[in-house]
């Protein structure tokens, strides 16, 4: 049974914000660069049901999360439900924000 990734209004406000945010800050120079920064990240939600899951330290955004190690300093968690079938994104944070200790570093 093919498995199914449903991404919630909430995380996918935050991903169509993301590659603005990176460029605005200088992350990136160009904002193209920030656009396909944020689609590798895409990507890899798409694989969630393949991937190893840990339980999230406080489940109010999902109960379970995956994570994303982009490069050496940043690494992306990615925290969901599985409903029905369904994996169903909820939070999109990285190791810098205020997010990764209240719903993740507890599960790690």
């Amino acid at each position: 049974m093919e498995q199914i990734v449903k991404i919630s209004y909430f995380a996918n406000s935050q991903m169509a914000h993301l590659s603005k945010i990176l460029y605005d800050e200088e992350y990136f120079g160009f904002l193209e660069n920030a656009e396909d920064y944020v689609l590798q990240i895409v990507d890899f939600i798409y694989t969630i049901p393949v991937r190893k899951r840990k339980l999230c330290k406080n489940p109010r955004r999902g109960k379970f999360f995956c994570s994303l190690k982009h490069n050496r300093t940043t690494t992306w968690f990615i925290s969901f439900d599985m409903e029905d079938g369904f994996y169903i994104v909820k939070n999109i944070c990285n190791n810098h924000s205020k997010d990764y200790v209240e719903f993740i570093a507890g599960g790690l």
